[in-house]
This record gives structure tokens, sequence and C-alpha cells, in this order.
């Protein structure tokens, strides 16, 4: 058994590809398998895989029967991987070379089944470090990682660097395959969070270490920036609520999750009320305190006032925004 295997999912991926490659089969650690993805390329990614396949036998290149997202093509991955420890690496990343030797090594000292270390930010233009994700305390912490405290630490209105979901834990594949687990196909943004929660939900005991061991390149037209990709968390959380129903897990986790859902649910409010999607948006308008539903209804409201006022000519704009007079009896 190899100590671990690397999955790099792969979409049209070619301009950037090779970096990725190269820092998986560069590791300290060499028995090594890195299993590359092509999820359906409309490029030249799969033919550029297996030209490096046929150079270092320690990578497997397989693709997808049809095109379905980060999900499907790291569960294909999971399907045929052999090593002790299983991670992902977005192929448009790295690893540092000391990456899998360190966490396989801290994760077999703590007696952990998940261990993720911190970011290192780099612009993808520049090559320019830019920093940590998480600030370094955020990162010591002492003892596993709950449930609670993954929700905690990835509610939707953190800012965005702190939430939790970003990491790239390396998880035991015994643990994997003992439960079953898999990312939710269904879900095309926020996957990567319901696959952590679900392995903790099973009992996975979750470590982190605050180094920074991965290199998260910054790119414009990553989907986790995406507005569209507001509209998927309601259904990644509705999910994360069905896991724990199922499991039977009570306490502050099951409420946690309802307040989650508001928020989530909130955001993709104001997201169709901003994209002129205004029947939309009322889909996901929630009943409760007049506080709630009043402050729903003006983010509507006020969307609908902002695109009437883009349509009217600069002249006329102020005319357009102001109450219309009283008229005389």
């Amino acid at each position: 058994m190899t100590t671990a295997t690397i999955v790099i999912p792969c979409y049209n991926a070619l301009a950037y590809l090779d970096d990725a490659v190269a820092s998986a089969l560069a590791q300290t650690v060499r028995d090594i398998e890195v299993i590359a993805v092509d999820d359906h390329s409309t490029d030249a990614t799969l033919d550029h895989l297996r030209w490096w396949a046929a150079r270092d036998p320690r990578l497997t290149v397989l693709q997808t029967a049809a095109n379905g997202g980060p999900a499907v093509a790291c569960n294909t991955a999971y399907a045929r991987a052999t090593g002790r420890w299983v991670t992902v690496l977005d192929s448009d990343d790295l690893f540092l070379p000391e990456r899998i030797e360190r966490l396989a090594a801290f994760g077999e000292a703590r007696g952990a089944d998940m261990v993720a270390d911190n970011l290192l930010e780099r612009c993808f233009d520049t090559g320019r470090d830019i920093g940590l994700h998480f600030p370094e305390a955020e990162m010591r912490h002492e003892g596993w990682i709950t449930l609670a405290e993954m929700l905690r630490r990835d509610m939707p209105d953190l800012p965005g660097k702190s939430r939790l979901g970003f990491v790239q834990p390396m998880i035991r594949r015994d643990l994997l395959e003992r439960h079953k687990l898999r990312f939710p196909t269904r879900i095309r943004a926020g996957e990567d969070f319901v696959h952590y929660f679900e392995c903790v939900a099973h009992g996975a005991r979750f470590a982190l270490r605050p180094e920074a061991w991965y290199i998260y390149r910054i790119r414009e037209g990553s989907i986790t920036y995406r507005p569209s990709s507001t509209y998927h968390y309601p259904v990644a959380n509705r999910h994360l609520m069905e896991v724990v129903r199922r499991l039977g897990i009570t306490g502050e986790v099951p409420a946690m999750l309802a307040r989650r859902q508001a928020l989530v649910d909130f955001n993709c409010l104001a997201q169709a009320a901003l994209d002129g999607q205004f029947l939309r948006s009322l889909s996901y308008f929630r009943l409760g305190t007049l506080g709630g539903m009043w402050r729903q209804a003006r983010t509507v409201a006020g969307a609908l006032r902002r695109r009437v006022q883009a349509k009217v000519p600069a002249g006329d704009a102020r005319a357009a925004s102001s109450p219309s007079p009283a008229r005389s009896r």
C-alpha cells in the first residue's frame, strides 16, 4: 500500500496542469500514486495527461463517463485509489514537496483520520506569494475539530477567507471505504465542505496544522467566486441536515444548520434579486419574525429599484427615484 493517493480533478486545465502534476510527482515521499481525472475537457487536457503518464508510472489517467463536475471526477479517482491516505490537489494549485510527508507523519503520530494544513495564497498571474489564507492562530487548534466547530468556521456570514471549507485535508482511505463516503455529486459548489462534514459526522478525528504546504493560486474564473455558485449552497446545507437527521445527531448542530439554512436562503434571495430574477427570489422568502420578513422584502425592493433606475436616462434618474407629487383635489 502506498503512503498516499493524490487526486487531481481536471477540466479544461491545459494552461496550468503541468505545474500541479509536477508538484504532485515531486513529493519527498516517493511511494505515492497520482490519479488525474479528466472530466471530459474540450481542450487537450486528456492527451497532455497521457503524455505525463508515459513518463512517470506513478501517474494514472482516468476520464469520467460524462462531464459531471469536480465531485464526479474525485469519486472516479476514489474508486481506484490504493493509498493509505487520500488528498485532492486542484489542477490550478500546487503542493510544496514536503506536504505529503509532513501531513502523513503528523496524522500517524496523532492517530488522526483527517489532517489539514494552512494554504499559502499565490497570485496565479505574477507568481507572487500573497500570504497565509487562514490566520496562523486559527489553525493552531488543540484536540479534534467537531461538527459544531466545523459549522462555526464555515457560516455564510463569516468573511469568505475564514471559512473552513477552503482547506484540502488528507483523509484515511479506510475511513472512506468503511463508511462508503464520497463527494456529493448533485452539488456543484461547496461540495468539499459537505464531504469533510460527512466524514466527521461518521467519526473522523480531524486535526489541523498551522503550516502551509498547499499553494492556493488565486485566478479569475474560479467557480468559488462566481455569483451563480450562491444557488448551490441551500442544496448543500439541506444535504448536511439530512446527514445529521439520518445519523441521529442532536444538540447544537441541528440548530446551527437551521440558522445556516436561513442565511444561505437569504443570500440566494438577494442574489436572485440582483440578477433580476424576482420570482426566483421570492422562492427563497422565509416566513418568520416581522424584522426578518421586512429585511427580505426591503432587499428585493431595493434591487428592483436599482434595476429601474439603471434603465432610466441619466437626466431622468432623480425623477425616477423621487416620489410622485400628491394630486390636488
